[in-house]
């Protein structure tokens, strides 16, 4: 019979069954997991370091499914990983502006702990360069020049 200018055949395809979203606490777990695992945040791509990768990841895999109720799938596990971390970069770009705005008052972005512990474990590479004031200004002493300083 045609259905929409296909052929159905008598395969009958069974949809596969949602996962359920992960919660907080599998994402805690996750980051803690992915924390002990350094490999996981090397930027190199070559051959043995990818094997490195995939062998950490299957610990993670193994690991995560060992502790958590619902079993999860490491591409899955590497989904939400990468869905993480961008959505921390995000956050700190919303913080930064934030921060800079004019008019004061407090920063208008919610503290979120999770996404904080994904930029602890991104390191200066997500956070970005502190700004260190440097200023041989002394605080509490009066630094104000003397009236009969000269100038030139």
């Amino acid at each position: 019979m045609l259905l929409g200018g296909l052929v159905k055949m008598d395969i009958i395809v069974q949809k596969r069954k949602r996962s359920a979203n992960f919660n907080s606490d599998d994402k805690i777990m996750l980051l803690s997991l992915i924390g002990n695992n350094s490999i996981i945040l090397n930027k190199k791509t070559d051959g043995s370091t990818n094997q490195m990768k995939e062998e950490a990841w299957l610990k993670i895999g193994q690991q995560f499914n060992s502790r958590a109720g619902e079993r999860r799938e490491v591409e899955s596990l590497k989904k939400i990983w990468a869905k993480l971390k961008s959505d921390a970069k995000t956050y700190r770009a919303k913080e930064r502006i934030s921060v800079s705005q004019t008019g004061g008052g407090p920063s208008e972005v919610k503290a979120d702990p999770i996404l904080e512990k994904v930029l602890d474990i991104l390191g200066r590479a997500g956070r970005g360069l502190e700004n260190i004031t440097d200023c041989d200004i002394e605080e509490g002493k009066e630094n104000m020049v003397p009236e009969n300083a000269s100038l030139g």
